[in-house]
């Protein structure tokens, strides 16, 4: 006796179905985002005072939905830290292989995904250069430390000269100046300059992959028996 079930139907409900948990089951990463002015006090060579700049922090606590959500220290997963209007001056350290020295409070969203809570303090201190990537810098940042707590200058490059101040001082704190959680695909490494990425494509996760290779082993059970 042979199935009556075409080879092709098989495989289409095979990628729809491997579609659908892909969306729905998938754990992601998560991003929130500051957007600042540098300040008058500014003295790195390729960072210019007045112009814009931005610090993201990516975090995953296994979660698929920004609602409704709480995370932690732990889950902290990557900085992204871009200087200037033209974002030509990057720097990004992956805090699962490099934590944070310091981090106090949590970030949390409500029912409808809005931040409603952030972190009291994100610091770094005396990062060597093998623990991060940057680019634009037109000479090697060398060791750095950054602050995110509302009050220190920004960035920093060695004995805390160069630096990078922000207007007004520090990167706030308030939930209400920071993004959304939005979710977050892109790599740790520091991206490409440029005022704006490419949306990264999202990838199949563990439950997608097992659900598609054993659609497809029906599908191949299947053949073969028709064979016989």
């Amino acid at each position: 006796m042979t199935s009556s079930t075409p080879r092709h139907t098989l495989a289409a409900c095979a990628l729809a179905a491997c579609a659908l948990a892909a969306t729905s089951t998938q754990a992601a990463p998560f991003s929130t985002t500051y957007f600042g002015q540098l300040g008058p006090g500014t003295n790195f060579a390729d960072m210019h005072a007045g112009e814009p700049f931005t610090v993201s922090l990516v975090f995953d606590n296994g979660g698929n939905s920004a609602n409704g959500q709480t995370w932690e220290a732990a889950h902290l997963t990557c900085v992204l830290w871009a200087f200037n209007s033209a974002q030509d001056v990057v720097y990004a350290q992956n805090l699962s292989a490099v934590p944070a020295t310091t981090v106090a409070g949590t970030v949390s969203s409500n029912a409808g995904g809005t931040l409603t809570g952030m972190f009291t303090e994100v610091v770094a201190q005396n990062v060597a250069p093998g623990a991060y990537a940057a680019s634009g810098f037109a000479a090697g940042p060398g060791v750095v430390s950054w602050f995110i707590n509302g009050v220190n200058a920004v960035f920093f490059s060695g004995a805390n000269d160069p630096r990078a101040t922000g207007n007004p001082a520090g990167v706030s704190v308030s939930p209400a100046d920071w993004s959304a959680p939005a979710p977050y695909a892109g790599p740790c490494p520091a991206p490409t300059p440029g005022p704006s990425h490419a949306t990264p494509v999202p990838t199949l996760g563990h439950a997608a992959l097992a659900l598609l290779t054993g659609l497809l082993g029906v599908a191949g059970f299947i053949s073969r028996r028709k064979k016989v």
